[in-house]
């Protein structure tokens, strides 16, 4: 097959570039990459992407299922079809959040891990729960397990069903999660067994039939959006908790269902009381990278604010939601710290460009040193979250108003600047870069 660059190849490369079956390099191409490759390209170089950036926000749904008789599997260079396809034909089984190629790029496997990982990591996100001794379930049968890993006592524990379950990824895919073709694995089904469910599976769609109908799948869930909105857990003991848990599995696990239901309950509203504020009272949390970036482009009406100039950087010192590999609970920085006040307070400075006498996004910027009183009141308003019914509101609307009147009598400070400083007051204030009630 031919494929045209269109871009100048370097005099350090052949022309024509001729890979022989080299579907990584093919599939580096559509991005715009090329990487140098002995005896035809000695440097690497770029060339036009495909994509533009609005197809990364093109979310729609589509139906994976296996190629019908005599059909072929869908080609990933095929873009057209990509693009405007509502079905992908694949060999390989993708069911759920588990079996998708993000999903294995984060948790890789090798030849001595064997999976291991991936059931692990898979058994988090779905039940909240990790492999360890405690877990007394005996597996309907005992596939062969790594003498190397089980041998020891200490180790059989978990092992004993830590592997049996991990074998239903090594039935369906290779180490580098691709078609598994062995006849040694895909002759040996797996099975799950965990917190006294055991079932025979033989395939990824039944793994992820046998999570979803475990007791703990609608707790973990319920628990992973407490997290979300609290930056903390809710005690699952917690009668609301489970009256929460138990309606996001009477409706089906309707995904709907639980943020509603998560999101106006008193576990999160705190309304009244609750057996988990009871315990551990209320978090209020820094507002973490995703929170902050999405919240000030939302109230500010500039998209990807945070990919603009110095923004990119600075975003690195403001804490992240993460997991952690073999944690069950997210690691959810809720304090300030040195760091993150100066990384905020660069960052608040950074985004006064662009809405403070802007003419970078080619728009009128919503803050004009022409009209200062306005653009406080949208400060507060916007930034700060403050509405005017709000008996917060008068001296908030103050403080901002003799900061911008003492900025812009200082000398050496333009009208402008002195906008942008008050911008950064707002943007800095507990309301704007704090989550929580």
């Amino acid at each position: 097959m031919n494929w045209y660059l269109p871009t100048v190849i370097p005099p350090a490369c052949a022309d024509p570039l001729v890979y022989t079956r080299d579907t990584p390099r093919l599939y580096q191409f559509l991005f715009g990459a090329v990487n140098a490759s002995t005896g035809v390209c000695l440097q690497s170089f770029a060339t036009p992407s495909q994509f533009a950036d609005a197809e990364y926000d093109a979310w729609r749904m589509v139906t994976i299922r296996q190629p019908k008789q005599g059909e072929n599997a869908t080609l990933f260079y095929d873009l057209r079809t990509m693009r405007t396809g509502t079905e992908l034909a694949l060999r390989v089984p993708r069911v759920g959040f588990f079996t998708t190629p993000a999903f294995f790029g984060n948790w890789a496997t090798n030849t001595s891990n064997q999976a291991r990982v991936t059931i692990n990591q898979t058994l988090i996100v779905a039940l909240g729960r990790s492999f360890d001794d405690s877990n007394n379930t005996q597996p309907l049968a005992l596939p062969p397990t790594d003498k190397a890993h089980s041998s020891d006592p200490a180790c059989y524990g978990c092992h004993k069903t830590l592997d049996p379950m991990r074998q239903v990824f090594r039935q369906a895919y290779t180490l580098t999660y691709h078609e598994q073709k062995d006849p040694a694995q895909t002759s040996m089904p797996g099975v799950f067994a965990f917190d006294g469910i055991t079932k025979n599976v033989s395939s990824p769609k039944e793994l992820a039939a046998a999570m979803a109908s475990h007791p703990r799948f609608a707790i973990a869930w319920t628990q992973k959006l407490c997290y979300w909105a609290n930056s903390a857990p809710c005690n699952e003991s917690d009668p609301e908790f489970q009256r929460v848990a138990a309606v996001f599995e009477s409706s089906g696990h309707n995904w709907k269902t639980l943020v509603r239901e998560v999101l106006t309950s008193p576990l999160t509203t705190g309304t009244r009381n609750t057996q988990t504020f009871a315990d551990q009272g209320v978090t209020i949390s820094v507002a973490r990278r995703d929170q902050l970036c999405t919240a000030m482009a939302t109230r500010l009406g500039v998209p990807n604010l945070c990919v603009l100039g110095r923004s990119p950087s600075l975003t690195q010192l403001v804490p992240s939601d993460s997991y952690s590999r073999g944690g069950t609970a997210p690691i959810l920085a809720t304090d300030p710290s040195l760091f993150y006040r100066a990384a905020t307070e660069q960052l608040c400075r950074t985004f006064a460009d662009y809405v403070v006498d802007s003419t970078v996004t080619g728009k009128p910027s919503r803050y004009q040193s022409k009209m200062p009183d306005a653009a406080v009141s949208d400060m507060v308003q916007t930034v700060m979250g403050i509405v005017p019914s709000d008996k917060r509101y008068p001296s908030l609307l103050q403080i901002l108003t003799e900061h911008y009147a003492k900025a812009s009598k200082t000398a050496g400070i333009t009208a402008t600047d002195a906008l942008k400083s008050t911008f950064t007051l707002a943007c800095m204030s507990p309301t704007s870069i704090s989550m929580g009630l």
